[in-house]
């Protein structure tokens, strides 16, 4: 495990390519790990100028660190949640597998973590734990959503949206409701 690509690197000169670098040093890490039969994990922080690019491409640096990687994982906490609740966003993305999303919760007395949602519907748990507060075992409509939780109609349609297509909720006609599939034990 490579605790910091930046400290194993040399000093950087003024002249040259800076991407053509970045890629030929992890290009030549990828092959090392593939020769010895070894994976190579690559910790690196996000940019805090790249804010509004997607997660896979906010890594400080060039493009290369991101373009050449094998795969990526990213943990994140949620801003919205209190840090004590330790629930934590897992996105992985890779070149020879399919992407998923999950969301774990920490359970510091085993110190392992409970799975507490898998599927396209995890980005979205904050407002999840909001709604199943709210709307428990019922049917609800926009008017219930604004009223109770304060969200805007273009949110609340936005984001009902991306739980019907995710499985989570079913439409019914002017209003929603839990799809009977959808495991929500720890909402």
């Amino acid at each position: 495990m490579l605790d910091s690509y930046t400290r194993l690197r040399g000093q950087r000169g003024r002249d040259g390519d800076i991407v053509k670098v970045e890629s030929n040093e992890l290009m030549a890490l990828a092959q090392m790990a593939h020769r010895l039969r070894c994976t190579i994990v690559l910790i690196h922080h996000e940019s805090k100028s790249s804010a509004s690019l997607q997660w896979s491409d906010r890594g400080a640096g060039s493009f290369a660190i991101g373009a050449v990687a094998e795969g990526l994982i990213r943990i994140a906490r949620f801003q919205e949640l209190p840090e004590a609740d330790g629930a934590r966003l897992i996105s992985v993305r890779g070149r020879h597998l399919r992407g998923t999303e999950l969301v774990v919760r920490f359970k510091p007395d085993s110190l392992d973590f409970d799975l507490v949602l898998d599927g396209s519907a995890s980005r979205d748990y904050p407002d999840l734990v909001q709604l199943r507060r709210a709307f428990p075992g019922e049917s609800f409509n926009a008017k219930d959503i604004s009223n109770d939780l304060g969200w805007s109609r273009p949110t609340t349609y936005r984001l009902m949206n991306r739980l019907v297509m995710s499985n989570v909720l079913r439409k019914e006609s002017s209003s929603w409701s839990w799809d009977p599939s959808f495991n929500a034990r720890y909402l």
